[in-house]
């Protein structure tokens, strides 16, 4: 929206003001990353009621599919080949959890081009997934700016509460688990939880469950212990579990979860989301839906949906090594399971000397060749040393789905080509206008 950009350049000194109340608020907040205050925009990214049901229904074809695609993995032993999960793994897969959904949590990111309202999907994460309580703080506080107030004279500004609506999928699916009565005792689960950069996350969560007069603890997962059929952290005995850990962090602990494992696989614990996610949370996901082979129990729409919304992936060979080292401009390397952009090599970032040592060194099997995917800069306004500065960024949004539900935000943006936290990406706020 212009309206924001033209209404601050009127008066910078004001809303540098503005912008520095602002700050001191967030710095003031609970939420942290990495230790530190949030670092944000002053300029939010502003969605029309129009894009929003224009991402949803993307959203929700993406979903229906992955659905199909994991019932597939679940009854056809040859589909299950094509991931290459090791056996653990692929017995932690087929467990039931006990209630309907596939993957309860995701976040689908997407490249949105805001001039033609096209997009592409870029990658999906299921447990692990994050950034919700950072991203609702932002909206509550921008959407409080002097800029919005004047705003507001003209046009209705809301945004999504990607917080409040996981906790009520969450306890959703422990009703559909365990049926009505009860309060269940929830543990938010993750490797090394306490180390890690999204502990003020986590007791968000905890403290909003808490609110709602729930039991919530933070643990992590080898803190757990199965006994007289019941799993406890210390004395307290766990009925839900909020899985923020990711499976490939979980695969390297596994000798040491063997009384979660086995909870789960008697029903003795409700685990949201379930193991099974990580069939659309590894990357290979997008290269196996380029497959028309191993897709063809997909409808012909289904796989023109591919085509169409997501780059064009395919697993790293000798055979393609070619092409890959000649158009580099045209490429991305990515790990075939990582999280935070780890092990993320995007070719036109690279001398072409520097990337033809990066390819050859690339194992074959281990990585992804994907598309690379160039979408319009956006222009947003900041304060910087008490100055008003205009900067293009390339831009991430991240589009959390709860029990395939859009509901919310988590927007970053960089002027790298790869738009992460670890690498300085910024988050910005997401207000929808009507």
């Amino acid at each position: 929206m212009n309206k924001f950009k033209e209404i601050v350049a009127a008066n910078p000194q004001i809303y540098n003001e503005d912008y520095l109340r602002l700050k001191e608020e967030i710095a003031q907040s609970p939420l942290r990353h990495g230790g530190l205050p949030i670092r944000f925009i002053y300029n939010p990214l502003f969605f029309s009621k129009q894009e929003i049901n224009l991402l949803d229904s993307a959203c929700n074809q993406l979903a229906v599919i992955l659905d199909k695609v994991t019932q597939e993995y679940l009854k056809n032993k040859n589909f299950r080949q094509a991931f290459g999960f090791s056996q653990e793994l692929e017995e932690l897969i087929l467990i039931d959890p006990g209630y309907g959904e596939n993957f309860p949590m995701a976040r689908f990111d997407i490249f949105y081009d805001f001039d033609t309202g096209s997009l592409k999907f870029c990658e999906l994460n299921a447990d692990g997934s994050s950034g919700m309580t950072k991203s609702l703080l932002l909206d509550e506080k921008l959407s409080q700016s002097k800029p919005i107030k004047i705003i507001r004279n003209d046009w209705q500004v809301t945004y999504l509460n990607p917080v409040d609506s996981w906790i009520e999928a969450l306890l959703e699916n422990y009703a559909n688990f365990r049926g009505t009565g009860g309060k269940p005792t929830i543990a938010i689960m993750d490797v090394n939880c306490w180390k890690q950069g999204m502990i003020t996350e986590f007791q968000e969560f905890q403290r909003k469950l808490k609110e709602q007069g729930y039991t919530a603890v933070i643990c992590d997962p080898r803190e757990l212990k199965f006994r007289e059929e019941k799993l406890y952290f210390h004395d307290k005995p766990v009925d839900l579990i909020y899985r923020r850990a990711v499976t490939s962090d979980l695969l390297e602990i596994y000798a040491e979860i063997a009384d979660l494992v086995e909870a789960v696989k008697k029903k003795a614990v409700c685990l949201v989301g379930a193991f099974r996610s990580q069939i659309i949370h590894n990357k290979k996901i997008f290269a196996l839906l380029h497959n028309p082979q191993l897709t063809d129990f997909l409808r012909k729409e289904e796989q023109e949906f591919i085509k169409k919304f997501i780059p064009f992936t395919q697993i790293f060979t000798e055979k393609i090594k070619p092409e890959i080292l000649k158009n580099r401009e045209r490429w991305v390397l990515k790990p075939l399971d990582s999280y935070q952009s780890q092990g993320v090599y995007i070719g036109r970032d690279y001398t072409w000397e520097t990337w033809q040592e990066i390819v050859n060194n690339i194992p074959p099997g281990e990585y992804l060749v994907q598309e690379f995917v160039e979408v319009p800069k956006l222009e947003l306004v900041d304060f910087r040393e008490g100055k008003l500065v205009k900067e293009n960024y390339n831009q991430m949004i991240g589009l959390f789905m709860y029990n395939k539900k859009f509901l919310g935000f988590y927007t970053r943006v960089s002027p790298l080509n790869n738009v992460a936290s670890g690498l300085g990406a910024v988050a910005v706020a997401n207000l929808i206008c009507n």
